[in-house]
């Protein structure tokens, strides 16, 4: 399993949950995950590596929830474990999962890309 594979589950999770029922045209997952890591290599050296290893960590807390990986779990379990962080007394969870629900909005939102 990869860390693209690893963005491509979290955007798509991020799609079900704000842009599925909207109507609204959104580039395949894998583009967005491309535009994601993109944007992740542009950041100073002294971020991209921890966003790195939280995003691996994100992936390996689907084990404690459910038994599988982020990336192999179904959506409801997907969004499951992002409210979980979005939820969390941890600040750093919670900066987490904005960082990617922004991100992910950004990019599949943007005309251009289209």
């Amino acid at each position: 399993m990869s860390y693209q594979n690893i963005i491509i589950a979290i955007s798509d999770a991020f799609q079900c949950e704000h842009l599925q029922d909207a109507g609204v045209a959104v580039p395949a997952n894998d583009t967005i995950a491309a535009e994601i890591i993109g944007a992740q290599r542009s950041m100073p050296d002294y971020l991209r590596l921890p966003m790195y290893l939280m995003t691996w960590y994100f992936d390996m807390s689907g084990l404690v929830r459910s038994g599988r990986r982020f990336q192999s779990l179904d959506q409801e379990q997907k969004l499951g474990c992002i409210n979980a962080w979005r939820n969390s007394r941890i600040g750093t969870l919670r900066s987490f999962v904005r960082f990617y629900e922004s991100l992910f909005l950004l990019i599949a939102l943007q005309e251009d890309i289209h």
